[in-house]
Parts: structure tokens; sequence; C-alpha cells
């Protein structure tokens, strides 16, 4: 079965981790968590996670630095 999804795309987790010097990449509710923020919504809604990782954009692009 060919591959599904065509042209490129962004590794988020891997972009965060390496952004931000982590040694593992957080999984989405970690993330969520080391940023200060609370979770919207429920895990594994895509609408939902889509916006969390929205929330996240700053700290992916490297524009804002982690609690941890």
């Amino acid at each position: 079965m060919p591959y599904p999804i065509s042209g490129s795309h962004a590794n988020v987790k891997r972009m965060m981790a390496e952004r931000q010097k982590l040694s593992k990449k957080p999984g989405l509710g970690e993330a969520i968590r080391m940023a200060g923020m609370t979770f919207a919504g429920a895990h594994h809604r895509g609408i939902d996670d889509a916006r969390n990782i929205a929330r996240l954009l700053p700290y992916i692009v490297g524009e804002a630095r982690l609690r941890r």
C-alpha cells in the first residue's frame, strides 16, 4: 500500500525537543504540562489535539522557553 500522506510534513515533537534542548521528545500531554498549561478538551480527539498543538507553537518554533 502506498504511503497515504503526500508532500512534506513537520515532526513537531522532534522540533520542540530540538528547540527546547530536551533529551527526549515529550508527548502532547507532557509538553502542555511543561509549558505550564492545562490540556484543553479530550486527549486523542483530533480537533482538541490540533488546538493544543497550536497553543504550543511558540515553544515548537523556539520563541518561548519551557518551565520544565
